[in-house]
């Protein structure tokens, strides 16, 4: 794993770590029977990854970036990308200048 990670998160079943890195990269290492497996998540080249989260049922990745206005949602079965803009005003009180903190809230049934 690269150096220069800024943000971990770990699945609700324990069994996989993601991070963040500097590179754009999104790194998995999974512990399943004694074995572990290493792989990777691209991101655009155009963010700037400062954290991240993943959902309560462990389907859904989310990663703030920085100076971008986006969080990039990330489907884990498919490794599958999308941005989301979440509409900051560079100029006025609503400003992403700075990397934004990100959460997730369980929805309870």
């Amino acid at each position: 794993v690269a150096s220069g990670l800024f943000g971990l998160a770990v699945s609700p079943d324990g069994s996989t770590v993601y991070a963040v890195d500097s590179n754009r990269l999104i790194h998995t290492i999974s512990f399943s029977g004694g074995t572990t497996t290493y792989d990777k998540i691209d991101l655009d080249n155009s963010l700037s990854p400062f954290g991240l989260v993943i959902t309560p049922d462990g389907s859904t990745l989310y990663v703030a970036n920085a100076n971008s206005n986006t969080v990039s949602v990330v489907d884990i079965a498919t490794k599958g990308v999308t941005s989301v803009d979440i509409e900051c005003d560079q100029d006025g009180t609503n400003n992403c200048s700075s990397a934004p903190s990100i959460t997730v809230t369980p929805v309870s049934s």
